[in-house]
């Protein structure tokens, strides 16, 4: 069975032309990492915004492996069904 790692959060700079709804960059950005995973980035205008955005964003990742939804998991299966 996989050793389930936790993620770990950090912040960072705001890399690339993200911005808000109203065209303004995001003040603050924060990475979630974990071993084996794709990177997660939290945008906000405050820390706080911006670390729970990321959290956000890896919990609805885990939850779509855990429903099978990753590409690697869904592919076969389709290409089977075709």
């Amino acid at each position: 069975m996989n050793e389930q790692y936790p993620w770990r959060f950090e912040e960072c700079e705001n890399e690339g032309p993200i911005c808000d709804p109203a065209g303004l960059p995001w003040a603050h950005a924060v990475r979630g990492r974990k071993p084996a995973r794709p990177v997660v980035t939290g945008y906000g205008h405050t820390p706080s915004a911006a670390d729970a955005d990321a959290r956000t964003k890896a919990t609805q990742y885990d939850a779509r492996e855990m429903l099978g939804e990753r590409g690697e998991v869904i592919m076969p299966i389709m290409g089977a069904l075709i």
